[in-house]
């Protein structure tokens, strides 16, 4: 009941969605005090659809291997949670290092996810402190667009993931 009734943290793709929307239709959106159940019940719906299609994938080939699988699964609940929370890059950095991707690619993510935490607590002191709208904040737009690199590069990291333990069986 808690999560269902939690809004999306500022720096998880789905937040920046729910901004997008009030530049687009506006405020008034008739579906804006329904965004945070339905996102609930779309992130889970996607992200159950993801791993039952994985784990189906994995069971037909009979091959299961407990660091590529555990990696796939945390890197997909990143893509797809309301909830964005920088304890789970502790665990899924460390994961993506051993499975062997590019290191390049890794450290870029890391990099993204230290301008996004730059841009939270800018967010923080700009909306909280000095009492701005969120549509007038003057990284909004900066801060989107590292949410969504972001995003994108970790997709494109678990493209890479999916890639490599398709050639490794």
């Amino acid at each position: 009941e808690f999560s269902k009734l939690r809004p999306p943290n500022i720096d998880s793709i789905w937040s920046s969605l729910y901004v997008f929307s009030d530049k687009i239709f506006g405020p008034t959106f008739f579906l804006k005090p329904y965004f945070n159940s339905g996102i609930s019940f779309v992130s889970l719906a996607i992200f159950v659809s993801v791993i039952l299609f994985y784990l189906a994938f994995r069971w037909r080939r009979g091959k299961f291997h407990y660091l590529w699988d555990t990696t796939f699964i945390i890197a997909s609940f990143l893509l797809t949670s309301k909830v964005y929370s920088p304890q789970f890059n502790l665990w899924l950095v460390p994961l993506l290092v051993i499975c062997g991707l590019n290191y390049k690619k890794i450290i870029l993510y890391d990099l993204l996810n230290l301008l996004v935490a730059w841009a939270v607590y800018q967010y923080f002191q700009e909306v909280f402190i000095a009492g701005r709208d969120i549509l007038t904040f003057p990284y909004f737009k900066l801060f989107t667009a590292f949410v969504f690199l972001r995003h994108g590069l970790l997709l494109w990291l678990t493209y890479d993931l999916w890639r490599l333990r398709k050639n490794y069986d």
